[in-house]
């Protein structure tokens, strides 16, 4: 049941990574050009991206019942709380796209590897955790954790980048 929550999110998570195909030279561009510019754009991308994705996951609540069954079939009738889970997964996914795409344009390949090592090994510790008490979902909401600590990992060093550069 699980994967076919996230067959449903699965349109949502293509469409981010052409859109950071695109915004990766736009902003290699803005690096040479107006480093200052590029950090509001990513401020401005990262906001619209996790507008996008609320506004995603709203949508695929207001059609649920008919979409739902329309995709994967009437054999998954519980199948909204894990939709749901899947679509925090997703927003927080979103939420770090544009710092990524910075991240990799200032060539700080490292910081994203270490960032990315620290939030799996605590995203693998609370899912294991959630997974016994909570099932399926539990493990979801550990990946949603990893996530959301990615993402605050990658934003600090942004704005250490950002902060080295008005120096």
């Amino acid at each position: 049941m699980a994967n076919a929550a996230k067959l449903l999110i699965a349109p949502a998570a293509f469409l981010l990574t052409a859109a950071n195909q695109i915004l990766m030279p736009r902003m290699a561009t803005l690096r040479v050009s107006n480093i200052q510019r590029m950090y509001k754009m990513n401020n401005f991308m990262a906001v619209f991206f996790i507008l996008f994705a609320i506004s995603y996951t709203l949508l695929l609540f207001l059609v649920s019942d008919s979409f739902f069954t329309f995709i994967i079939g009437n054999n998954y009738e519980d199948i909204k709380p894990l939709v749901l889970t899947w679509c925090l997964v997703l927003v927080f996914q979103f939420s770090r796209a544009s710092t990524t795409v910075v991240l990799q344009v200032m060539k700080a390949f490292r910081r994203i590897m270490l960032d990315n090592l620290l939030s799996a090994l605590v995203a693998i510790v609370i899912a294991v955790v959630l997974l016994q008490m909570m099932g399926v979902q539990g493990a979801i909401i550990g990946t949603a954790f990893g996530e959301l600590i990615l993402s605050i990992f990658l934003y600090r060093s942004v704005r250490l980048y950002k902060l080295q550069s008005y120096l």
